[in-house]
């Protein structure tokens, strides 16, 4: 075994568990438990973003043959998004009135909302 070359990733060293040392295995642990709680808490949002664009496939006809052929998704967002006179990329604003049907509006306050919720943790919709 050649450690220089190839590290420990893959031999017993690279395991917490076979050290034997109480608090080391308690710290891995917790680390294995914080990165547990952060995939389930990705997943229920990804999971609630999936749905919602699913919703969004049906009432825009965008079926599952279109889906898995030839179908470019990207037709799913036309029109969502602008370029601002500085050349940034930005959300059309969903509550003012605008060309969006009600589908993509209603697609995109989710969307708004949920990155908002996201950057403001504290913040309510009330």
């Amino acid at each position: 075994m050649n450690i220089f070359r190839k590290g420990i990733s893959g031999t017993m060293l690279d395991n917490a568990g076979n050290f034997g040392n109480k608090l080391l295995n308690q710290i891995t642990s917790l680390a294995l438990e914080g990165y547990q709680n952060g995939r389930d808490m990705a997943y229920q949002r990804l999971n609630t973003l999936r749905l919602k664009t699913e919703e969004l496939k049906k009432k825009t006809g965008y079926s599952g043959l279109l889906e898995h052929t030839v179908g470019n998704q990207t037709s799913l967002y036309n029109g969502m998004t602008e370029y601002t006179s500085d050349g940034d990329l930005r959300f059309i604003n969903p509550w003012a009135a605008n060309k969006l049907d009600s589908t993509q509006q209603e697609y995109l306050k989710y969307i708004i909302l949920e990155l908002h919720k996201n950057l403001h943790p504290n913040w309510s919709e009330s």
